[in-house]
């Protein structure tokens, strides 16, 4: 028997080849956790042909992968290189994959394969623009190959990328444990009802939730005030090619094509008095309106989130899973005919803030809530 741990963190990867199990293994603090975390778990038995290979993935639990016969290669990934993997959004079907393919051999090649700078072909699996950009990212990424054989235990961490191929007729073994440390502060984070949502005006809504991602992406990042739109070209970049437009279909979300309204773009000049517009910079910003009440509520619950997230003591990881919470709530507030408009407009700048004048119209139509409207149906 051979036990093989690998371990990407920010050091290389390491493999033990062993024989046996031998003591060490049971007095080692850094292997206790997996022993421990095998108490919850599920088994998945896998049997393919050869030839079969997976989609290069994460996954987000513990895995001890059995070979229980036959072969296989794993390829696997730093979690350094994240941003390398261009893993499709998290509002797409195929969010934990990557959208780049590896290991057609070069007979199969098609238009919208490219050759790595290492001679490898690679495949992206949807067309777009970007194709060449990510395959150059992709180069850029140093897997780690591991061939199992019939008795290999395999540790992969969770979210480590990774690709398993067939190379013999194989039957295998996933055990699956949860990775309770992370699932806990994201059972936290989705669980936390934003103020923003009760708002009833949809315009009042974005203003809102550009706030909250300022205020939440100072905390996690700093507090240069491009921070949010860096944050958010990066997101772009490296999951949409920079077009996010070429994500949706709105036929299979039963979405009309509408012309996006002007708080769409963060065009917030209807709402503004002319002196609060005409007091802010000049330069590339955007000018949003807010109240006390929106930016005490915001505070706080991005104070709670931000706090949730940095919890999550790896960077890389934390990167991600803020990413994917980031596009969670953004599809909500904008809605799939929006959802583009929104994040190319509203996020390309820095903000503005001007507070709406109180007890006027605008003002209370902005930012009423639902709650004090079912509150006034009672009175």
């Amino acid at each position: 028997m051979r036990v093989l741990c690998y371990r990407s963190a920010t050091h290389c990867p390491i493999f033990v080849g062993l024989h046996g199990v031998p003591q060490w293994i049971e007095d080692s603090s850094a292997l206790q956790p997996l022993v421990i975390l095998l108490e919850k778990h599920s088994l998945i038995i896998r049997t393919f042909p050869p030839g079969t290979r997976t989609h290069t993935h994460i996954d987000q639990d513990h895995n001890m992968f059995v070979q229980l016969f036959g072969k296989k290669r794993l390829t696997l990934y730093s979690r350094s290189d994240h941003r390398y993997m261009h893993s499709f959004p998290r509002v797409h079907p195929l969010w934990h994959k990557s959208q780049v393919d590896t290991g057609q051999p070069a007979s199969q090649a098609t238009s919208h394969q490219h050759e790595a700078a290492d001679g490898d072909h690679v495949q992206i699996s949807r067309s777009r623009r970007n194709d060449r950009l990510y395959v150059q990212d992709f180069s850029l990424a140093q897997p780690t190959v591991v061939d199992v054989i019939p008795g290999d235990v395999l540790y992969i961490p969770p979210y480590t990328w990774h690709t398993v191929e067939t190379t013999e007729a194989s039957v295998s073994m996933a055990t699956l444990s949860n990775e309770n440390i992370i699932r806990n502060e994201l059972e936290h984070v989705y669980s936390t009802n934003h103020k923003f949502d009760l708002l009833m005006h949809p315009a009042g809504k974005v203003a809102a939730f550009r706030m909250y991602i300022d205020l939440i992406v100072h905390k996690l990042y700093g507090d240069d005030p491009l921070e949010t739109p860096k944050f958010v070209a990066s997101l772009l970049r490296e999951r949409y090619g920079g077009n996010v437009d070429s994500l949706f279909d709105l036929r299979s979300t039963g979405a009309t094509a509408t012309s996006p309204p002007d708080y769409m773009q963060c065009h917030f000049e209807r709402y503004l008095d002319k002196d609060s517009s005409d007091d802010g910079p000049q330069e590339a910003t955007l000018t949003i309106p807010t109240s006390q009440e929106v930016y005490h509520h915001s505070a706080v619950d991005a104070n709670v989130i931000g706090a949730a997230f940095l919890e999550i003591a790896d960077s890389e990881i934390r990167d991600f899973l803020f990413a994917d919470y980031f596009e969670e709530v953004a599809l909500e507030v904008a809605t799939p005919e929006h959802y583009a408009t929104m994040l190319t407009h509203c996020f390309g700048k820095r903000a503005h803030y001007t507070v709406t004048a109180s007890a006027t119209d605008i003002h209370n139509d902005l930012w009423r809530h639902y709650d004090e409207e079912i509150d006034g149906a009672r009175d």
